[in-house]
């Protein structure tokens, strides 16, 4: 219970000192807009290239592996068309709701979790790869070709066409990708520069949810529709684990496996959800107020799975 604790308080510690930094002006007027795009062009691409390298390519395919990317797809595919159907909302707003109904805080939470309950880190591992290398790019080269469509002139259509040939998080996983199939090693010249760089990743990110924080009201009527914010959540922490632990007793995992799968899929909201929704412009708030929710919701959601599972 000690690391669960530790992982929300470092969390929330950090959130509240962006707050801080904000409400005090110290990072100037336009922090918010730097913060988002240092984020998403600079550390992000480090974080991502560092863990994709180093991770061997046997160590993805394992059925742990599957069923927690059949669950973040799975839950991504069905909110995200839902809304496109059902909402009629465009389609780059359908594919960051999905995102925050299935992209998790494994880094941040996810580790302790998985330490505390399965005495094993790797399922959160497993999860950060995945996300990082393969599904944060797959979602944004989507919400690319969507936007290539809404177009409204030949030469807004071309630039969009190529738009994910030039998206800093695309790069970076096909580099790492390519890097770790290749099994080539990365000179510790160019590596060690990548680490402290991926090393700032997490806390920036929780400095900026902090600084957007300071700026507009969490729920704020008009910007958000509290409906929309609580189905969401309810989707993202109650959903998502029961839709992994349905595929990871289907598919026959062990206990511990059953509950690893339960575990991944009752972490919050990552905020590189809102970081993306932020640096394109698409309903960030909203991605901004799930993941505050359902960082709250997630303690007890562990806490019961571990109950009824373990």
């Amino acid at each position: 219970m000690g690391d669960v604790i530790h992982g929300f308080t470092v969390v929330a510690l950090i959130i509240v000192a962006g707050f801080a930094v904000a409400r005090t002006g110290v990072l100037g007027s336009h922090a918010e807009k730097v913060l988002s795009a240092l984020v998403f062009n600079v550390t992000t691409p480090a974080l991502i290239i560092t863990h994709t390298a180093t991770t061997r390519p046997a160590e993805l395919f394992s059925p742990l592996f599957f069923v927690i990317v059949a669950a973040e797809m799975v839950m991504f595919v069905l909110v995200a068309v839902g809304y496109r159907l059902v909402g009629r909302t465009r389609w780059d707003r359908a594919i960051f709701a999905g995102m925050s109904t299935s992209y998790v805080n494994a880094a941040n939470l996810g580790i302790p979790f998985a330490v505390y309950i399965l005495s094993d880190a790797h399922p959160a591992v497993l999860a950060i790869v995945f996300q990082t290398s393969l599904y944060a790019p797959f979602a944004l080269l989507l919400v690319d070709a969507s936007r290539g469509r809404h177009a409204s002139d030949t030469r807004a259509r071309g630039r969009n066409r190529w738009a994910p040939l030039k998206n800093p998080i695309v790069i970076a996983a096909a580099i790492g990708i390519a890097v770790s199939l290749t099994g080539v090693t990365i000179p510790s010249m160019i590596f060690d520069p990548l680490q402290l760089l991926s090393d700032a990743a997490v806390g920036l990110a929780l400095i900026f949810f902090g600084v957007s924080l300071s700026s507009t009201t969490f729920l704020e009527k008009g910007a958000v529709s509290r409906r929309e914010a609580a189905g969401l959540s309810v989707a993202k922490s109650i959903l998502h684990p029961v839709v992994g632990v349905g595929i990871a007793t289907l598919v026959g995992l062990d206990p511990a496996g059953v509950i690893a799968a339960g575990l991944m899929g009752a972490l919050p909201t990552a905020q590189n959800v809102f970081v993306y929704s932020s640096q394109y412009n698409t309903a960030p708030h909203l991605a901004r107020d799930v993941s505050v929710i359902t960082t709250l919701a997630a303690l007890p959601v562990m806490l019961v799975i571990a109950l009824v599972l373990g």
